[in-house]
């Protein structure tokens, strides 16, 4: 086991069983050595009950309140946990701008700059174009004479989706979850716009049972646009699994949840295809099998990436493909 570890060292310094020899296992225990001492130095020691103290010298004074807002759990999961609670100082740093962000919200044009207050790990609507999207296509529909008085949103993440349908003139609106902070980041949220007597959150995994088979006339859904494996909890708002999981399971069980004349709306980006993860044509295949069919596509590229400098391409390399990348909202029908 021991060599093994110093062989995986070794890999990651470049280094294969040709040229192991050459540097010696003595260089690879020392360097291994001084990797794993700046790793707990990076470590801090976090109160497992409020007020999740932090044993750091200079801490943020908003630190223990950031702690509470991201460990906090239902259930009491950190109670469960035996020994102290070690955070590095990174994790901590992320907590405290999620924190932040939550404090200050972010306003929404949609909205008339109404405030969305993301919480920690759910998704923060910081890109724009999506929303212009879907406010369009709500536009689009009422302008062509379609009914909008029960819509849902699938995977309501910070509730914005949600709360620019009822702004766009939608009478009521059902949104879920499977991500219990999320839900509760929605609910809160569409509480504050004063939009609660409207919406209801529950957290389900896409089709909450409040949805009935032939309800809705708009079916909303922004699923994370790359199909790439998830090795986190939080990696889930932007990855969708190798098989595009959440993508398919929204348009094999869209047509069912439509009302006479209703329509899907699903929020994608083409840098799926541009990286090769997955074809328009594979992404047409799996609409008309699930008995559906394109009826308007509505695209923007997204707004404030532009190319930099070549030092900041050189250390991006995915630059040019971002800035390339488009936007673009699907509005589904029933075949």
């Amino acid at each position: 086991p021991r060599r093994d570890a110093h062989a995986r060292d070794a890999t990651e310094m470049g280094c294969d069983d040709r040229n192991l020899g050459a540097i010696g296992f003595s260089q690879l225990q020392r360097q291994r050595a001084a990797r794993e001492v700046a790793r707990a130095a990076m470590l801090v020691e976090v109160g497992r009950d409020p007020p999740f103290a932090l044993n750091l010298a200079r801490a943020p004074p908003q630190m223990p309140a950031a702690c509470q807002q991201a460990l906090a759990a239902p259930e009491g999961a950190l109670a469960d946990l035996d020994g102290p609670l070690l955070m590095r100082v990174q994790h901590l740093l992320g907590i405290l701008g999620a924190y932040e962000l939550r404090r200050k919200g972010l306003p929404v044009e949609q909205l008339g700059w109404a405030v969305i207050r993301p919480h920690f790990g759910v998704f923060a609507p910081t890109r724009r174009e999506y929303l212009d999207l879907l406010a369009e296509a709500i536009a689009k529909r009422r302008s062509e004479g379609g009914r909008c008085s029960l819509a849902a949103d699938i995977g309501a993440g910070t509730g914005v989706l949600a709360a620019i349908l009822l702004h766009c003139g939608v009478d009521r609106v059902i949104a879920s979850d499977v991500c219990w902070r999320a839900a509760a980041c929605a609910t809160e949220n569409l509480a504050s716009l004063g939009l609660a007597d409207r919406a209801v959150v529950e957290e389900s995994a896409l089709f909450p049972p409040a949805l009935g088979l032939g309800s809705a006339d708009v079916l909303v859904c922004n699923p994370p646009w790359l199909p790439v494996p998830r090795h986190a909890a939080f990696d889930s708002a932007v990855y969708d699994g190798p098989a595009s999981e959440m993508l398919r399971g929204f348009l094999g069980g869209a047509a069912a949840r439509l009302a006479q004349g209703g329509e899907a709306v699903v929020v994608l980006s083409d840098m799926a295809e541009r990286v090769g993860l997955r074809s328009r044509r594979e992404l047409e295949t799996w609409i008309t099998a699930a008995g559906l069919r394109i009826h308007d596509e509505l695209r923007a590229s997204p707004q404030g990436r532009r190319l930099r400098t070549a030092k900041q391409q050189a250390a991006d390399p995915l630059a040019t493909l971002r800035a390339e990348e488009v936007v673009f909202v699907l509005r589904l029908r029933a075949v």
